[in-house]
């Protein structure tokens, strides 16, 4: 027997290793076992059931959402979103919604181990309903108290003398409307009454007001005084009637002219100088309107005089 030389050797364990790793290559692999993970249970939420999902009220409207399962909750919450739009309020199962300005928001139930329910409110402005307005054509009356101011303005150096003299006595002016069908109107004063009234009390107190003058003029009265003063009585109520006079005259002529129409609710006059004047037509027809000094002509009754004229 030959004697194996060394490369004889390196070959047979070369092809020996390579034999022994051909097997091994054929052999099935063996399957790494599977980590089988316990999966965590996730605990179920509680669904939390409103009567409505979705609420439309108005400004100042109140509307009520129940929780119908209410019983099977516990803490239960409840938040708006904007709290300048709505607010609500928490009573058992009941919540109760108040619309609080014009717009949308959200409100938010929510409770212990249950998921949060959103329930959306709609808060609109209150549908404005204009009244019909109808008014009757034809004379209106109103029957304005004279203050001491109109004294002032009319008597001049006089004034403090009447108004003393008038102290405990009321006396009213007439302001006349008169409505037309034709869209026009005519404002005026009506003296005839303030007129005669004025000059009944004065012809009744003729001696207190003759004994007042007097002593405004500073002299003492004498008992002789009331003869001569009954003498000239006469003549000097004619004198100041025909002053009053002058003064109708005068303002009569200075009567306002005016147009007017209804319109969204309201009777609105318009004077041949002037602003656009709206005035509320009440149940009972009557109505007022703030008249301007330029309108009028005359500041004796201040900036503005607020007339209530009714149907007469």
């Amino acid at each position: 027997m030959k004697k194996k030389t060394l490369i004889a050797k390196l070959f047979a364990f070369a092809l020996g290793s390579m034999l022994a790793f051909s097997a091994c290559s054929f052999l099935p692999e063996k399957e790494p076992v599977e980590e089988v993970e316990e999966e965590e249970e996730e605990e179920e939420l509680q669904e939390i059931e409103l009567s409505d999902k979705k609420v439309t009220i108005e400004i100042g409207e109140t509307v009520e959402v129940e929780i119908d399962n209410f019983d099977d909750l516990k803490k239960v919450k409840i938040e708006v979103d904007d709290e300048d739009i709505a607010e609500a309020e928490l009573d058992d199962e009941t919540i109760t919604i108040t619309g609080l300005a014009e717009g949308k928001t959200t409100l938010i139930v929510s409770a212990k181990e249950a998921e949060d329910v959103k329930l959306t409110i709609k808060v609109t402005a209150p549908e404005i309903v204009v009244p019909e307005t109808t008014i009757e054509t034809g004379k209106y009356v109103c029957t304005y108290a004279i203050p001491n101011a109109i004294w002032d303005e009319t008597m001049g150096e006089d004034a403090e003398l009447f108004i003393d003299f008038l102290a405990n006595k009321s006396f009213t002016l007439d302001f006349i409307m008169i409505i037309n069908e034709d869209g026009t109107a005519t404002l005026s004063y009506g003296y005839e009454t303030f007129v005669k009234d004025l000059l009944d009390y004065l012809d009744e107190n003729y001696i207190e007001f003759m004994k007042l003058a007097c002593e405004y003029a500073g002299e003492e009265w004498d008992d002789s005084f009331e003869e001569m003063c009954l003498e000239v009585k006469d003549e000097m109520m004619e004198q100041f009637e025909d002053e009053l006079e002058s003064e109708i005259e005068s303002a009569d002529a200075t009567s306002i002219d005016l147009t007017w129409e209804i319109r969204d609710g309201k009777i609105y006059f318009k004077p041949d100088r002037g602003a656009e004047i709206g005035c509320e037509v009440r149940d009972d027809g009557s109505f007022i309107i703030s008249i301007s000094a330029d309108e009028l002509d005359t500041d004796m009754f201040g900036n503005y005089l607020d007339l209530h004229f009714a149907k007469a």
